[in-house]
C-alpha cells in the first residue's frame, strides 16, 4: 500500500510557526493538521486518510482523475497569508475558457452564419438582382397589399438580356406609360391590361401595341395599365380600381396562356397574390386580401428568390383541373363584362375557347392575332425569351386598328 503513495512536501508548514493562526482556519484543516501531528508522533490509521508513516512529510494517496482537485486547499477555501478566505472567488481565465467553451462556439457559428448571409445577400444583389425582369426585379418591383405586387413609382431602370437592353420608366400612377393626362371628353378612352406581353417585355415603350394605337388612332386616349405577371383575378381587381377614375369607354385585354394556372392560384413568381373561389352557385369570392408579405422578403432580394424557387418547384408537380380553371377565368370576364355595358371588352387572345366565349356575351369582342404572328415566323419572337419581339408588337397592332375604328 506504501508503494502506492506519491510523497508530497505537506502545504500546512506554516501553520507550525504560526499557531495562533489555527483558530481562523476552516475545521477540516484543523483535523488535517492535528493528524499530521499524529502521523509524526508514531504512525496511525485516520478513518479519512490514509496509514502515515512517522516521516518528516506524510504521503498522500494520488487522487482519482474525476476528483482531482477537490482536496486542495484552494478548494477547502484556506487561505495560508491571513486574511479570510472567499470559498466562491471567480474561476481563472483557463477554467472560465472551459466553462463557457460552449457558449464560444455557439456564437461563433452564429456568427459566420450571418457574415455568410450578408455575403450571399451582396453577391446575389450585384450578380443577379439587375438581370431580373419587370415580374421578379426588387429594384422597381414592389409588394402591394392590393393586388400582390406592383411598381415604384417613378422608377427607372434598364432591362438587359443576352436578346435585348431596353429602357423601363415607371410613371406616377405605377405603370409603364407616359404621364398620364387629365381625361379629355373629347376623346375616347383606350384602357389596356395584361401581363408582360402588353407590358412590352424586351422592347422600348414606343414599340409596343399600345403606343402605336396611341399614333395610328390620335381620336383616342390609350392607356397602358399592364403588369408582367399580373393574371386574369388581378386585372379584374385593377380595373375595379381604375374604372372609377378612368371611366374607359374600352378596355383591351391581352390574354396570355399562363394567366389561367396564376389565375387559379395563390402565389405566382414567388409572389403571394389575392385569388378568387368560384362558388356553386356562379359567385365569385375573394380570398388573400391584405397580401401578407414576410419580414425577410421585405429586407432580402435572396430570400425572395430562394422563395420563388421553392414555390415553383413545388406548383410544378401540382395537377390542375383545365376546366375548373377556364370556368375561373370565364366568370372573371363576365365580371369586366359587367361593370360597363356601353363600354365594349375587347379580348385578344389566341385560345378557341376565349372566343366561343366572346360569341355568347354582350359587349365582348375577340381578336385573334395569330394569322399576323405566323406571317413573321421566327421573327415573332425571342428565341431564347420566348415574348414578343418589336414587329410582332406592330403587326398585332395592325390587327387591332380595324377593331378600334369601327368602335
Amino acid at each position: 500500500m506504501r508503494a502506492s503513495f506519491v510523497q508530497r512536501a505537506w502545504p500546512y508548514e506554516p501553520l507550525r510557526e504560526h499557531p495562533e493562526r489555527v483558530g481562523r482556519i476552516p475545521f477540516s484543516a484543523v483535523r488535517v493538521l492535528q493528524e499530521k501531528r499524529a502521523s509524526q508522533a508514531g504512525g496511525w490509521v485516520s478513518p479519512n486518510l490514509e496509514a502515515y508513516a512517522p516521516t518528516p512529510y506524510p504521503v498522500r494517496k494520488p487522487q482519482c482523475p474525476r476528483n482531482r482537485g477537490r482536496s486542495h486547499p484552494r478548494n477547502l477555501g484556506i487561505h495560508f497569508f491571513g486574511g479570510r478566505s472567499n470559498p466562491f472567488r471567480r474561476p481563472t481565465l483557463q477554467n472560465r475558457f472551459v466553462l463557457h467553451r460552449p457558449l464560444r462556439i455557439l456564437g461563433l457559428l452564429l456568427t459566420s452564419s450571418l457574415v455568410a448571409v450578408i455575403a450571399g445577400e451582396l453577391v446575389y444583389r450585384g450578380v443577379r438582382t439587375g438581370r431580373l425582369g419587370p415580374t421578379t426585379n426588387p429594384t422597381y418591383v414592389v409588394h402591394d397589399a392590393e393586388f400582390g405586387w406592383g411598381y415604384r413609382a417613378g422608377a427607372q431602370v434598364r432591362h438587359r438580356s443576352a436578346e435585348f437592353d431596353v429602357a423601363v420608366t415607371i410613371n406616377a400612377e405605377g405603370f409603364r406609360d407616359r404621364k398620364w393626362p387629365e381625361r379629355d371628353p373629347e376623346r375616347q378612352l383606350l384602357l389596356v391590361l395584361g401581363d408582360s406581353f402588353a407590358f412590352g417585355w424586351g422592347v422600348e415603350e414606343t414599340e409596343r401595341v399600345s403606343s402605336i394605337l396611341r399614333v395610328a388612332l390620335p381620336e383616342w386616349d390609350v392607356r397602358n395599365a399592364a403588369v408582367s405577371g399580373y393574371g386574369t383575378d388581378q386585372q379584374l381587381l385593377l380595373l375595379r380600381k381604375l374604372q372609377k377614375d378612368l371611366q374607359p369607354d374600352a378596355v383591351l385585354l391581352m390574354f396570355c396562356p399562363n394567366d389561367l394556372d396564376e389565375s387559379a392560384s395563390a402565389v405566382a413568381y414567388g409572389h403571394r397574390k389575392p385569388w378568387f373561389e368560384l362558388q356553386i352557385d356562379g359567385a365569385l369570392s375573394l380570398h388573400g386580401q391584405p397580401v401578407q408579405q414576410p419580414w425577410i422578403e421585405r429586407v432580402s432580394h435572396l430570400a425572395q428568390a430562394i422563395h420563388k424557387q421553392i414555390t415553383e418547384r413545388t406548383s410544378a408537380g401540382r395537377p390542375y383541373d383545365s376546366a375548373a380553371q377556364w370556368s375561373l377565368v370565364r366568370a372573371l370576364l363576365t365580371q369586366m363584362a359587367s361593370m360597363d355595358r356601353d363600354s365594349p371588352l375587347l379580348l385578344l387572345s389566341e385560345t378557341h375557347e376565349l372566343a366561343a366565349f366572346a360569341q355568347g356575351q354582350v359587349g365582348v369582342r375577340h381578336v385573334d392575332p395569330t394569322q399576323a404572328l405566323q406571317a413573321l415566323g421566327s421573327r415573332a419572337f425571342f428565341s431564347v425569351d420566348g415574348h414578343w419581339t418589336a414587329a410582332a408588337h406592330a403587326a398585332v397592332a395592325e390587327t387591332l386598328l380595324p377593331v378600334l375604328q369601327g368602335l
